[in-house]
């Protein structure tokens, strides 16, 4: 019963925050995504505690207390903004340049100029899932 609730508020929340965030200039969404994951950070204590645990486990004592926090902090806003962002992505497509910033894509061109195919692995930083999207455009295969 209470996985059914908890369910029924995250479908509610996701309908209302992707209606309300296309309201918004795309900052000010953004913004208002940062806004939210923080809010989640607080809010979804065993996700944090989980994460928190994975942190110390991959980086044992190299890492503080402190300094995982502020990550796991950061780790939220930034889900948060992602959210945001690909609730959005029709208007981020439409000004991909302005939103998207692909470092190294001179790279890409040079391999594929040897038509021998290429592999494409890249980080997770920033919204990794635009990564697609901004290829598509530009007419990469």
């Amino acid at each position: 019963m209470r996985w059914r609730t908890r369910r029924k508020f995250i479908f509610w929340g996701y309908k209302v925050l992707s209606i309300t965030t296309v309201l918004f200039p795309l900052r000010i969404a953004q913004s208002l995504g940062r806004f939210l994951g923080a809010s989640c950070y607080y809010i979804l204590i065993k996700e944090r505690e989980i994460a928190f645990d994975n942190l110390r486990r991959a980086f044992g004592k190299e890492l503080t207390f402190f300094q995982r926090r502020k990550i796991l902090k950061q780790l939220f806003e930034n889900l948060g903004q992602n959210l945001v962002e690909v609730m959005n992505l029709q208007r981020i497509e439409r000004d991909i340049d302005r939103n998207v910033q692909a470092f190294g894509i001179e790279k890409v061109d040079r391999a594929l100029e040897k038509e021998k195919g290429l592999i494409l692995i890249s980080a997770h930083f920033g919204n990794w899932e635009l990564l697609a999207h901004y290829l598509a455009i530009k007419g990469y295969p």
